[in-house]
């Protein structure tokens, strides 16, 4: 990653960019997971969704600025089961069986992003970042879709588990996009590769 100097300050444009929480459901309670509910209760405690296999769909959300396919074996949740605190347009695919998931997200912010602020932009996520319970780390400067972003890691035990995830954040006009592949290491494999192809597939506008 290029050195940045140590004069610059975290920009306080960004807003929002906490730790999520997810709300709960009426149908089921659901219990905190350890990265501050980037998944649903569902994919830890057993509620029930409503799933569908739907391999190769482009899923848009009405309204998003992003777009991407389901790859090819995955499920794609058709139901409301998941809410991340602060974001708009969240989707999921996720693999058929154990922890496996890759979630998109979107997430507006008061300015917008230019060369000129771009890396003050991201000093302000990563400091946000760096006061969440299981902080990130290898973070990394690349792009997604075409715009600037982010690479980390995150891991965390919960229930004596060891589980991970490897995240993109994106920054673009006034919106910051989130890809987040979630698995332990019995699906580490399987969610690679499908977080290779979102990523691929992910168009932002």
């Amino acid at each position: 990653m290029a050195s940045t100097p140590s004069s610059e300050r975290p920009a306080t444009i960004v807003t929002n960019m906490c730790e999520p929480t997810r709300a709960r459901s009426k149908a089921c309670a659901r219990a905190l997971w350890l990265f501050g509910a980037v998944l649903a209760a569902t994919l830890l405690a057993g509620c029930s969704a409503s799933w569908s296999s739907d391999q190769g769909k482009t899923i848009s959300p009405k309204g998003s600025a992003y777009s991407y396919k389901v790859p090819h074996g995955w499920l794609v949740e058709k139901g409301d089961s998941y809410k991340v605190e602060g974001r708009r347009f969240q989707t999921a695919v996720r693999g058929q069986s154990g922890l496996a998931v890759v979630s998109v997200s979107q997430q507006s912010i008061n300015q917008k992003i230019t060369s000129s602020n771009l890396n003050a932009i991201e000093l302000g996520y990563k400091s946000a970042a760096a006061k969440w319970q299981y902080p990130p780390t290898d973070w990394r400067k690349t792009t997604l879709a075409g715009a600037p972003a982010l690479s980390y890691h995150r891991s965390g035990t919960s229930s004596g588990e060891t589980r991970e995830i490897d995240a993109y954040v994106a920054f673009k006009d006034k919106s910051v996009f989130f890809v987040e592949c979630i698995y332990t290491s019995d699906t580490h494999s399987d969610v690679l590769k499908a977080c290779s192809k979102v990523t691929d597939s992910l168009v932002i506008n």
